[in-house]
């Protein structure tokens, strides 16, 4: 599930999200985070979005070269990182990481993390 920080917004429930496609969790997202990604974002920009956590969604977008998470309240990355085969660029300045998962070496075309 998604978890905002400060956010009062409504967020579905598990089962009712588990019917929904990509598509659709992205207009939810987008909707929620005032955000415009979309199935075929190179660049997915989430900077100052109030997140605890990375929303799942993220990881199915398979043309992700950058991706920014500066100035959120990230504690963890989880290890689904390495899902962004095209991943060249990871900004997570600005959060509360004290590691990095260990599949984040696996993204083999990972230029920097900043």
């Amino acid at each position: 599930p998604l978890l905002l920080v400060g956010a009062e917004k409504a967020r579905g429930s598990d089962a009712g999200r588990r019917g929904m496609g990509l598509a659709d969790e992205l207009a939810v997202l987008n909707e929620q985070l005032d955000a415009d990604l979309a199935e075929d974002a190179t660049e997915v920009d989430l900077e100052e979005k109030g997140l605890s956590e990375v929303p799942p969604v993220v990881f199915q977008l398979g043309e992700v070269e950058s991706l920014v998470l500066d100035s959120n309240s990230i504690s963890r990355l989880p290890d689904q990182v390495s899902q962004l085969s095209q991943l060249q660029e990871l900004h997570v300045r600005g959060n509360k990481l004290r590691e990095l998962p260990d599949t984040v070496c696996n993204v083999g075309k990972l230029q920097g993390i900043f």
